[in-house]
């Protein structure tokens, strides 16, 4: 009986030995696991705080990139950053910059990366410097693209905002309004400037018009023209992507646009009938066809009943959309692109009848933009940021 029990007593402290060392190692690694992951935590803190050290940099000066390489560290974690141009093509892209985070803390490492733009004005999927007297969005409203506008946002319960919103007042109007922002909102961002047309009209190698002119885009990529008392057809690759008129002359455009066009007036722009892409954008976004409207007084819809356009549009003035006739249902006016305005004439309480306006986002703009489309020269926007 006493050997039994000896033994008994001997393989219970086998045992209890057996457990007291697995909760020990256990408990060992556990708190190596903490410490593992609080390294890891301290890591990643420290690349978002020396991507927003860059980002700061970049939002102060988007050309000056002499500070590239810059290192430091953060409460005891070593941090590098640079700055690269990543813009290819300085006539269709918008200038983008990468901005790159590395971080280490005692075994472990991390990164961040942002990307920002100084934006065409097209990166705007609507932009106002006045906000329009007859224009709300409301419940059941949704705007894919970013926006941005000078002043307050008129809104009527919830609509939705999937992109960044900007504006340069402090608040939405009403200011007890409730808008869904997924993509962020701004509120008393810096105003935007009036474009720059300059660079556009002194472009060489544009096909230039001293008289008015008439183009009908055709979709084998060529466009048909009527100037006073010339006419003909012309190949868009053939006019270093501009097709301009000077002597304060209008333009009125239409058809299918098979190409990269920007298409300039000293005075108002006129669209008569339709325009559309060949590739439509919204069905294939490697599509490579781009229109630029770009107006230096107003933008006109001259056509009644339904209409679409595949465009990004900019006038220095006013958006202009009288409809025709005496039908007094609102007609579609479906905008493909990009809408960018001082302000705009909506003649509803003007004449019977009036335009519905549908503005789809491109999504191709937010880095690509039609030749030589004026760039906003005051602000810098972050397009991609690391998770």
């Amino acid at each position: 009986m006493g050997k039994a029990l000896l033994i008994i007593v001997a393989g219970f402290s086998v045992i209890f030995s057996g457990v007291v060392f697995n909760l020990t190692s256990s408990q060992s690694r556990s708190a190596q696991e903490i410490v593992i992951q609080h390294e890891k935590w301290i890591a990643r803190n420290a690349a978002e705080s020396a991507a927003n050290v860059g980002i700061a940099k970049i939002y102060q000066d988007i050309n000056d990139l002499s500070w590239s390489g810059l290192s430091g560290t953060f409460n005891d974690a070593s941090y590098s950053i640079t700055a690269t141009n990543v813009t290819t093509d300085s006539i269709n892209e918008a200038k983008r910059i990468s901005i790159l985070a590395l971080t280490t803390f005692a075994e472990e490492a991390d990164s961040s990366i942002a990307v920002l733009i100084e934006p065409a004005y097209s990166y705007y999927n609507f932009f106002t410097r006045e906000w329009p007297n007859h224009r709300t969005f409301s419940t059941g409203d949704t705007l894919w693209g970013p926006l941005h506008t000078n002043d307050r946002i008129k809104i009527s319960g919830t609509p939705v905002f999937i992109s960044k919103v900007s504006s340069g007042n402090a608040n939405f109007d009403p200011s007890g309004a409730n808008p869904k922002c997924y993509g962020g909102a701004e509120m008393g961002a810096t105003s935007i400037s009036s474009p720059d047309l300059i660079p556009i009209r002194s472009e060489a190698g544009a096909d230039e018009y001293n008289d008015g002119l008439t183009l009908t885009f055709n979709a084998d990529g060529t466009y048909d023209y009527v100037s006073g008392a010339l006419s003909g057809t012309k190949q868009i690759s053939d006019y270093n992507g501009i097709i301009r008129t000077t002597n304060d002359e209008d333009i009125h455009v239409q058809g299918v646009v098979n190409g990269q066009v920007t298409v300039v007036s000293d005075q108002d722009i006129y669209i008569d009938n339709n325009i559309v892409y060949f590739d439509n954008p919204i069905s294939n976004v490697n599509s490579d066809d781009f229109l630029g409207l770009v107006a230096k007084n107003d933008v006109i819809i001259n056509k009644s009943g339904a209409v679409t356009i595949h465009a990004a549009i900019l006038m220095k003035e006013i958006f202009r959309f009288p409809q025709k006739g005496s039908n007094a249902i609102k007609q579609p006016l479906i905008i493909v692109g990009s809408l960018g305005q001082r302000n705009e004439e909506d003649p509803t309480f003007l004449v019977i009848g009036g335009y519905q306006i549908k503005l789809i986002a491109d999504p191709r703009l937010r880095s690509r933009t039609p030749p030589y489309f004026p760039r906003v020269t005051n602000r810098v926007e972050q397009v991609y940021r690391s998770k």
